[in-house]
């Protein structure tokens, strides 16, 4: 049986089964000594690191032990100024979600503040990915995540951004057919936000794709009509593949 140390130092394993069994070991046992606090620390000092294999370690590991971490994540994701570390937080909030889902539903209204605040402040793209992959993991079935994209939706000027915003609309719009009148207000209300904004032609165009199937003729039928479904597959295929990296 290995020790929690050689657990940690599996990390830096270029395999992902191996991180992914590393992980998932520390995370079972990082308190068992009552050093868990330390341990945090020290994944959190992970996510610091240059070698992408031990941050996604880190990454994957803290998502797995939760809420917990949330906090100290957070004001991280919004203090550090480091790109990289800033996007490996958002990717740890989307990871506690993922692979905690009983805590969806009560997921701390600090990180969703913090992750618009990040999204529609900070010029980082890479951070922005993360936060809207992560805003996709909870929003399915937290309304306040909801909110969180529509809010970003209309506040953000950046196109790619709001690209990835209105896919995410209408994927929670198929899986939570309850909330389609808020996904509706939110995408008219996002349309006419963006109106005057220079390269927003696609995103318009998705926008009254996404109406269309918020209103009931179906994402086949509403892609049809506007040419074709490529380019918003492609947008979707890489948001749902976006955890499955780390």
């Amino acid at each position: 049986e290995r020790s929690m140390e050689e657990w940690l130092e599996k990390f830096s394993d270029s395999r992902n089964s191996m991180r992914a069994i590393a992980a998932k070991c520390v995370a079972a046992d990082y308190d068992k000594e009552g050093n868990g606090d330390e341990i945090i620390k020290r994944l959190i000092g992970m996510i610091k690191v240059e070698d992408v294999n031990t941050r996604r370690g880190a990454v994957q590991c803290l998502g797995l032990i939760g809420e917990k971490i949330l906090d100290e994540i957070t004001d991280l994701m919004l203090t550090t100024d480091d790109m990289m570390v800033r996007a490996s937080c958002a990717k740890i909030i989307g990871a506690v979600a993922l692979k905690n889902p009983d805590s969806v539903e009560s997921f701390p209204q600090k990180c969703l503040d913090a992750m618009v605040k990040a999204a529609t402040e900070i010029p980082d793209p890479i951070t922005k990915l993360s936060i809207m992959s992560g805003l996709s993991q909870i929003g399915t079935n937290n309304e306040r995540a909801l909110d969180a994209i529509i809010l970003i939706s209309q506040k953000s000027d950046d196109v790619a951004l709001l690209t990835q915003c209105m896919n995410t609309l209408g994927t929670i719009a198929e899986s939570k057919p309850e909330w389609k009148g808020k996904i509706k207000k939110g995408l008219e209300d996002s349309k006419k936000a963006m109106k005057d904004l220079e390269g927003a032609e696609y995103v318009l165009q998705m926008v009254d794709v996404q109406l269309e199937k918020v209103m009931g003729d179906g994402f086949i039928a509403a892609a049809a009509s506007k040419g074709g479904k490529g380019d918003n597959d492609v947008a979707l295929e890489k948001m749902k593949g976006f955890f499955s990296k780390m």
